[in-house]
């Protein structure tokens, strides 16, 4: 299986880095990783000009990746799901993009 992490956010080490790394390392047994982040100058420059543009180039950004094998778009507010239950929704997908 192929997963991908696809984000847009500013490279800085936070409190979360160190766990990221550890799942992707512990993961690799299972899948191959690629973790994405999709941040620079122009995104720097659409969210100085408002809203409606950083949105834009946005979806110019994330639409290559929207493309790729089974998508799941992750949300702080979603309805949580037991890992088995995941791992179910997943399993017979070869390629899934977060």
């Amino acid at each position: 299986m192929k997963i991908n992490v696809v984000s847009i956010a500013k490279k800085e080490k936070d409190c979360y880095t160190d766990i990221c790394e550890h799942f992707i390392k512990m993961s690799k047994r299972f899948a191959k990783i690629n973790s994405v982040d999709l941040f620079n100058s122009k995104v720097t420059k659409a969210q100085e000009s408002g809203k409606v543009n950083a949105q834009k180039v946005y979806e110019e950004l994330f639409l290559p990746w929207l493309q790729r094998g089974y998508k799941i778009a992750l949300d702080p507010s979603a309805k949580e799901v037991k890992s088995e239950d995941f791992s179910k929704l997943i399993s017979d997908k070869t390629e899934v993009t977060f």
